[in-house]
């Protein structure tokens, strides 16, 4: 405890990890050829901090759900903070980085089949598709069902590289948080190879994070990983 009120101590408990984790945060970045200052407001780092501290610190927190979750309304935050009474340290849980580096490797292992498997099951989740075949909602398909219909951007992810990229920067990511450098570029990294290559894809920001809901959910049907455990 930090003898202050259970809000100040939330917030607190945030400012400290950021500042312990030494996050490397550009206030710009090259987009089309300009330079576009990025806005983010003090409370989304909050939120960042929260989300990572109940999550990726916490060993005692139960994953299977996270993607149903986590999103960034008010009731969620203060969930969030809510939460932080749980949190004894600042380090990242060891299994859970373990296990993301295992990924990486049984994932690049296979390669092309892997990532062409994954795409099928991230878009029967935004199609709202089980597989099989029954009328499965996907885990944010109400928050942005224009994507699902949006042929063109559907053609633009699948025909071209754009989610071979995300997704190979999402699982590049992961295996790296166990190095000091490769977490403090986690900003950084996940907005160079992960959300940049959707944008130019022509997604808009309610899209990015239907696709990404709908991803980190498929990760866990890929024969690759299913025939590990």
């Amino acid at each position: 405890g930090w003898l202050l009120s259970e809000s100040l101590a939330a917030k607190y408990t945030c400012v400290l990890f950021l500042f312990h984790s030494g996050f490397k945060v550009s206030i710009t970045r090259q987009g089309r050829g300009a330079l576009k200052k990025d806005v983010v407001r003090c409370e989304d780092f909050e939120f960042f901090a929260a989300a990572l501290l109940n999550y990726w610190v916490r060993a005692d927190v139960n994953v299977s759900s996270i993607a149903d979750r986590i999103t960034t309304d008010d009731a969620t935050f203060m969930q969030l903070k809510a939460g932080l009474g749980d949190v004894y340290g600042f380090e990242l849980d060891k299994l859970f980085v373990t296990s993301l580096r295992e990924i990486k490797n049984l994932v690049f292992n296979v390669r092309d089949p892997a990532l062409q498997q994954l795409w099928q099951l991230v878009r029967q989740r935004i199609s709202g598709t089980g597989a099989n075949g029954s009328n499965k909602k996907g885990v944010f398909y109400e928050t942005s069902p224009q994507l699902a219909s949006n042929q063109k951007k559907m053609r633009a992810l699948e025909q071209g590289r754009a989610f071979r990229t995300a997704a190979k920067g999402l699982v590049s990511i992961g295996a790296g948080l166990a190095q000091l450098k490769e977490f403090r570029d986690l900003f950084e990294d996940a907005n160079q190879k992960v959300v940049e290559p959707l944008i130019e894809a022509g997604l808009n920001s309610a899209d990015i994070a239907a696709l990404l809901s709908a991803t980190a959910d498929a990760f866990g049907d890929l024969d690759a990983l299913r025939l590990a455990c």
